[in-house]
């Protein structure tokens, strides 16, 4: 069965619940790092099919622009005034590529916990 949004999320929350509970847990902060990319794959998912349905054409974003901002930016111009969408997505883009690619930089429990938040915040106003 192909992975569902809804499944990274799951998983980004059993993940951290499972790393808090065994703080001995090898390679902790790492893990950490997978439940930020997680929570964010989650909502750029969802994002993504909800905008498709709504007339987003990825292949036809803007030159210069990648397609994770292209989509949020997207949100931002496109629909219903969704700053809010268009912000949070920005947002946890940046959490995600911290986690990705600043390893010198720490990712804690809790900032992995707000990305999951901030992802059922955005996923949730898509719902709405």
């Amino acid at each position: 069965m192909a992975n569902m949004p809804s499944d990274l999320l799951d998983a980004a929350r059993s993940t951290l619940a499972l790393t808090i509970e065994m703080p001995d847990i090898p390679h902790r902060e790492a893990l950490f790092r997978c439940v930020t990319h997680q929570a964010y794959y989650a909502a750029y998912h969802t994002g993504l099919a909800h905008a498709i349905r709504s007339g987003f054409l990825l292949d036809e974003r803007p030159a210069g622009f990648g397609s994770h901002e292209a989509l949020w930016i997207w949100w931002f111009g496109n629909r219903r005034g969704e700053a809010l969408i268009e912000g949070i997505g920005m947002d946890l883009k940046a959490t995600r590529v911290n986690a990705d690619y600043r390893l010198r930089r720490t990712v804690t429990p809790a900032e992995a916990g707000s990305a999951i938040d901030e992802a059922e915040r955005l996923i949730g106003l898509l719902r709405a």
